[in-house]
C-alpha cells in the first residue's frame, strides 16, 4: 500500500477503510463536468435505497445530486454505483489498485450532457 493518496479527477477519499460509515470527499470531472463532491453515508432501512448521498461541494451551500447505491454484478460480487441523475451520469465506484484503501475510482459507463 502506498502513502496517504490527494484527491484527484474521478476519485473519491473515504475518511476510513468501512466506505459504508465513512463521509467521502473527491473530485468529479467528466466532459464540462468538473466539481468537488462530497459522499455522506445514509443507512437506508430500504434495501432498495441509496446507501449514500453525494453532494455538490464547489460553492457555499452543498447540493444534494445523486447517490450510490449497492448491488451485485454479474460474478455474484458486491459492487457500487454513482448515479447523478440531473447530469445523466452512472458509474461504478472501484478500489483503486494497489493504492491507499480508503481510496476509490469514479468510473463512468453512461452517456453524459454537458452543463447548463
Amino acid at each position: 500500500m502506498q502513502g496517504k493518496p490527494s484527491i484527484t479527477k474521478n476519485t473519491i477519499l473515504f475518511r476510513g477503510p468501512d466506505i459504508d460509515a465513512e463521509v467521502g470527499h473527491g473530485h468529479l470531472q467528466i466532459g464540462d463536468i468538473d466539481f468537488s463532491i462530497t459522499i455522506i453515508p445514509n443507512y437506508p432501512s430500504n434495501p432498495k435505497a441509496p446507501t449514500h448521498h453525494v453532494y455538490r461541494d464547489d460553492g457555499p451551500i452543498k447540493e444534494r445530486i445523486g447517490g450510490v447505491w449497492l448491488g451485485i454484478n454479474a460474478k455474484g460480487a458486491p459492487k457500487r454505483t454513482l448515479h447523478l441523475k440531473s447530469l445523466n451520469i452512472q458509474a461504478n465506484l472501484a478500489p483503486v489498485s494497489g493504492a491507499h484503501e480508503n481510496w476509490w475510482s469514479i468510473i463512468p459507463w453512461s452517456p453524459q450532457k454537458t452543463q447548463s
